[in-house]
């Protein structure tokens, strides 16, 4: 009964999705297609769990391969809380959409349903005993992906990792290198460094830790309008 109900109400909010970072408004019809106003073409994101063994730091929870299809997508085997998109070369990437709506999804679907990856910090970072976390590496679950890979000059792009911890916000920072052509680009990091921020609307970011190495590797396949 949960599921009909919050199938129902999901299908009348995604006529309006709002993204509160950076203030950008899309509306969409049926399906995901574009309605008057437009709406940003969506993305399916792959986390390649497989790159560099033992020693990425960014991982998939492991189904479907680690694709992370946006709930928009018909015939594509969407995933019902992830939301993403490219636009204007710059990748956004939810895990739990559900979240922006006041919805728990790890609440309302079946953990086999809802999706999502773990970032992790070597304990000499420092990070690990800032946050209070166990493990070397200890890990978070992170709920957002920003990037631009499809940039207009170079190859590095910038990427950022969000996550909530303790009702506190933060951003890993990174670099990659792009490749790829068309509308399917993959961001490689091999051994540039990572710094993770502390997000607060009346501070600058602060730093958590120390930068630390932190490979990775992730593919986006924008689907255009």
């Amino acid at each position: 009964m949960k599921r009909l109900q919050v199938s129902t109400l999901l299908s009348v909010l995604g006529l309006i999705v709002c993204l509160s970072a950076g203030g950008l408004v899309a509306f969409a019809g049926k399906g995901g297609k574009p309605g008057k106003g437009g709406v940003n073409p969506a993305a399916i994101l792959t986390i390649s769990d497989s790159f560099l063994p033992n020693q990425q730091l960014l991982f998939s929870d492991g189904k479907k391969e680690g694709r992370y299809v946006d709930w928009r997508l018909e015939g594509q085997d969407p995933d019902p809380c992830v939301w993403g998109w490219v636009k204007q070369g710059s990748l956004f990437m939810y895990t739990n959409r559900g979240g922006e709506y006041g919805i728990d999804c790890e609440e309302y679907y079946d953990p086999q349903e809802y999706r999502w990856y773990v970032v992790k910090f070597p304990a000499a970072s420092g990070v690990c005993a800032e946050l209070g976390l166990a493990g070397n590496p200890c890990e978070v679950e992170a709920r957002r992906i920003s990037s631009t890979p499809f940039p207009k000059k170079g190859e590095e792009t910038g990427a950022a990792f969000m996550f909530y911890y303790n009702g506190i916000s933060y951003r890993l920072e990174s670099s990659g290198a792009t490749s790829g052509s068309g509308d399917t680009r993959t961001v490689t990091n091999t051994t540039g460094t990572a710094q993770l921020l502390l997000i607060s609307s009346r501070l600058k970011p602060q730093p958590v830790g120390s930068p630390f190495t932190f490979p990775f590797q992730f593919t986006v396949e924008r689907i255009p309008q």
